[in-house]
C-alpha cells in the first residue's frame, strides 16, 4: 500500500494461508490512503529499517567480541531456555568463570539465585532474587 499498489496486487501477493481471508483483508483496508497518512507510513518503514540495520550492526559487534569465548557459548547455548542473547549476557555479566571460588558465586554474581523460604520442615523456593553485584 505504500508503494501506491492497488489492494488487488497486494491480496494476490500475500502467502497462501492468507488469501482464504481475502474478504476479511478487504473490509480491513481503505481503498486509498491519504496522503499525509502514506508519508507518515513511509517514515516509519524507514526508522523500521534504520532500527533493523543498528541491530544487525550490534550483534556483529557482540559476535566480535565473543570470538574467544565460543567454548562458553556452547556451553550455555546448550541449557535449554537460554539462546545467543542470553548467553551473550551471561558471559558479559559474569566475565572469566575461573574467577569464581565455586559454583554458586557465578550464579549469585549474576544474580540468578531462587530465594528459598524454610520454616520447619518445609521448604519453599520462590523467584530469582538479585544478589550479586
Amino acid at each position: 500500500m505504500v508503494q501506491n499498489k492497488p489492494l488487488e496486487e497486494i491480496i494476490a501477493s500475500l502467502p497462501g494461508k492468507m488469501r482464504g481471508s481475502t474478504n476479511v483483508i478487504s473490509a480491513a483496508l481503505p481503498a486509498a490512503i491519504p496522503p499525509v497518512t502514506l508519508i507518515l507510513l513511509q517514515s516509519y518503514l524507514k526508522l523500521v529499517d534504520d532500527f533493523d540495520a543498528e541491530i544487525k550492526l550490534r550483534g556483529g559487534r557482540i559476535r566480535e567480541s565473543l570470538t574467544g569465548k565460543f567454548r562458553e557459548l556452547q556451553i550455555l547455548t546448550a541449557i535449554p531456555g537460554i539462546g545467543f542473547i542470553g548467553a551473550s549476557t551471561l558471559i558479559a555479566e559474569i566475565g572469566n568463570v575461573h574467577d569464581f571460588n565455586d559454583t554458586d558465586k557465578p550464579a549469585n554474581w549474576a544474580g540468578l539465585t531462587p530465594s528459598v523460604y524454610q520454616s520447619a520442615n518445609s521448604t519453599r523456593t520462590g523467584s530469582i532474587k538479585k544478589q550479586g553485584s
